[in-house]
């Protein structure tokens, strides 16, 4: 990535960035908007290499990795998109909306934040339901304690 006569290079060869955090994909149609393509044109490539996945968890999974880069990178224009992206193709549901609060939260996304709190007043008791229910069917430990802490999250709302 570096190569030249800089502090980055090592004798004019190639120095390889890792930033492991990041999905591929999402840095990608980061890229691809950042050198002037729509939203809509830089994400359609993702349409195409779906069929091992289900496509609403890809498709979400993507937007939560494209709205931290967003936040690390400190482009609020794409941000923006991303969060009404996220809000208007329903991708806030009630199995998700406490996890989507906190990943909004995280990258300080706030449209999204109130959404999802907007969602939690909504239908409280539904998601106290289904989180109670992820909770008596967790397979391990781990997995109720990680229940329980979102169930807590929604109790202190």
């Amino acid at each position: 990535m570096f190569c030249g006569h800089t502090a980055e290079s090592e004798d004019n060869r190639q120095v390889e960035v890792r930033l492991d955090y990041i999905q591929s994909n999402s840095f990608r149609v980061f890229l691809r908007w950042l050198y002037g393509e729509s939203f809509e044109e830089a994400s359609s490539t993702l349409r195409k290499r779906t069929e091992e996945e289900n496509y609403d968890s890809y498709y979400l999974d993507f937007l939560v990795n494209l709205l931290k880069i967003t936040d690390i990178s400190g482009c609020k224009p794409l941000k923006d998109i991303v969060e009404i992206t996220i809000m208007k193709d329903g991708c806030v549901n009630i199995n998700n909306v406490i996890e989507m609060s906190e990943w909004a939260d995280n990258c300080k996304a706030l449209k999204l934040k109130n959404h999802c709190e907007k969602f939690i007043n909504l239908n409280r008791g539904l998601i106290l339901e289904k989180r109670l229910e992820f909770c008596e069917n967790a397979i391990d430990d781990e997995e109720r304690e990680e229940e329980s802490q979102m169930l807590n999250i929604i109790l202190n709302n």
